[in-house]
């Protein structure tokens, strides 16, 4: 879930923000050459949110970015809070580090005018690997652009939409014992839950792998969402609790618990809670990325190295009443929300320039997302990567070593242009399901790539929105689907949603399309 931006600016020290940004902005083209001389070993300082402890010392990219440019990367990592809070201090006074990641594109769409931000498509003489990937598609430009028609954010690019994630997974072993037809429904899905509860008594049913999460995972199936989200067949953006397919999603789940088929942890197991479902044979089905039906049969196999019948698999995503088109998610094709900024208060843009643009090319993907060939990974005969045996990784839980805490890898808040020549990390059978989908499978975005751009007067009243809706959807989910709150409440449930700014949110998003709308149709 993305975080929530918490205000902490008030008007005064906003004003005061304003001032001091401005009298800071960057160098231009013509003066930043003097500082693209690698022969002088630099310092720059980095503020990235990561989840894990440490210094960032032993990160690959750190590494790199040392031997090309003589840059020396001083990582100041941040858990998911913390580095928002410390963020929005640090916006305050004025005092950015050189670099932060992320820095989500809506933000910096809003202090990038200010002054905070180096204006990125002023130094685009010097940035042509970036550029290339801007400009493969018009609406990759006007989504990262600002009102002020400067582009403030550095995103993440993934041209290959290859990346499901969310994928439907299910007890294979189970369907062909009770010879129950594979679930095409959620409907279908909840009966042939009931007759292997009926079969299999210990079962759980339906397990989810964090808080709340189902809410987006599950609501693509009903052409719905927990907030605000693109409805590609209205053409427009919706609040998602106030939709029908909404509503059919929470009735749906909230039989399923009465009648048993869905975990009683559903909502507060953790990921580990989540994962030992399924290895003590009680999980029946669930949603996750597609290699997870590979990693949970190797490691109940391990755990029990009698029993050969256990078998989780993938099977096409499922559909409800009310809306019959199978899709799946897949990341971000522009990763706004996993921004670089660089501040314009920075003494070394130019280096940081020259240190980007080798990021955003093709040899520096290699290096930064898998490491060093042979160290860290080999490529197999069809050209795809796979780790050394001491890395750790889903398919191989006794490695060593953390490629991603530890070594920066595949990090998604480190500069990353995702390709499809991932790690192998599912068998034949498996890869041929997500193959399969490319076929009849609809990938879907939340926003399908159309990141809007607020003023800030509608960012605070955003905020001020969610913040209410937020906790009542949250609430109110939780309490319909376990009974303590009756569906025939739910209308009403609705009305409340508008009342407290559900309609207003809508309103706000449909004048931010429209404008987005007219971006477009001035870029052609």
């Amino acid at each position: 879930m993305k975080k929530v931006w918490k205000r902490v600016i008030g008007v005064s020290m906003a004003a005061v923000l304003t001032a001091g940004m401005l009298a800071g902005c960057g160098k231009k083209n013509n003066d930043i050459s003097a500082d693209m001389d690698t022969s002088t070993p630099i310092s720059i300082d980095m503020m990235l949110l990561n989840n894990t402890s440490g210094d960032g010392a032993e990160f690959v990219f750190k590494e790199l970015v040392k031997e090309k440019f003589n840059i020396d990367i001083k990582f100041s990592l941040n858990n998911n809070q913390s580095h928002f809070e410390k963020l929005n201090l640090l916006i305050a006074s004025n005092e950015l580090p050189d670099i932060v990641s992320p820095l989500p594109a809506d933000r910096a769409k809003l202090i990038g005018p200010k002054g905070a931000l180096v204006a990125l498509d002023e130094y685009f003489d010097y940035l042509p690997n970036f550029v290339k990937y801007l400009e493969e598609d018009e609406t990759n430009k006007i989504s990262a652009m600002a009102d002020d028609g400067h582009i403030y954010a550095l995103p993440r690019f993934a041209p290959e939409k290859t990346d499901y994630k969310w994928t439907p997974i299910i007890r294979q072993d189970y369907l062909e014992e009770l010879n129950i037809p594979t679930p095409t429904t959620y409907k279908e899905l909840f009966d042939a839950l009931r007759k292997i509860k009926a079969a299999h008594p210990d079962t759980v049913g339906v397990v989810n792998r964090e808080k709340m999460t189902f809410l987006k995972a599950f609501g693509v199936g009903y052409n719905t969402f927990d907030t605000m989200f693109y409805n590609k067949e209205n053409d427009k953006f919706e609040f998602g609790p106030m939709n029908s397919g909404f509503k059919e999603m929470i009735t749906d789940f909230a039989q399923a618990w009465q009648d048993g088929i869905l975990d009683k942890e559903f909502f507060t197991a953790s990921e580990q809670q989540w994962q030992e479902k399924f290895l003590n044979g009680s999980g029946v089905f669930t949603l996750d990325w597609p290699k997870r039906a590979y990693s949970l049969k190797e490691s109940y196999q391990k755990l029990n190295p009698n029993d050969t019948k256990f078998n989780t698999n993938l099977i096409d995503p499922l559909v409800s009443e009310g809306y019959t088109q199978k899709r799946l998610n897949y990341s971000e094709t522009l990763g706004l929300w996993t921004s670089w900024g660089i501040s314009a208060n920075t003494k070394h843009l130019g280096r940081i320039l020259q240190m980007v643009d080798w990021a955003y090319s093709d040899e520096a993907q290699e290096e930064i997302q898998w490491g060093l060939e042979g160290k860290h990974y080999t490529v197999n005969e069809d050209g795809r990567y796979q780790y050394t045996p001491e890395m750790k990784a889903s398919y191989n839980p006794q490695g060593t070593v953390d490629p991603m805490n530890t070594l920066g890898l595949n990090h998604n808040r480190i500069m990353r242009v995702e390709k499809d020549n991932g790690v192998v990390e599912i068998p034949d059978d498996l890869n041929k399901i997500i193959q399969g989908y490319k076929n009849n499978v609809e990938g879907y975005e939340t926003d399908y790539k159309i990141a809007l751009t607020f003023t800030e007067e509608q960012s605070d009243r955003i905020e001020e929105i969610k913040m209410v809706t937020d906790t009542l959807v949250s609430e109110g989910v939780v309490a319909f689907v376990t009974g303590t709150r009756p569906m025939s409440e739910f209308d009403g449930f609705v009305a409340q949603l508008r009342q407290q700014g559900g309609d207003e949110l809508e309103k706000i998003y449909a004048e931010a399309y429209a404008s987005y709308q007219e971006k477009m149709k001035n870029a052609k």
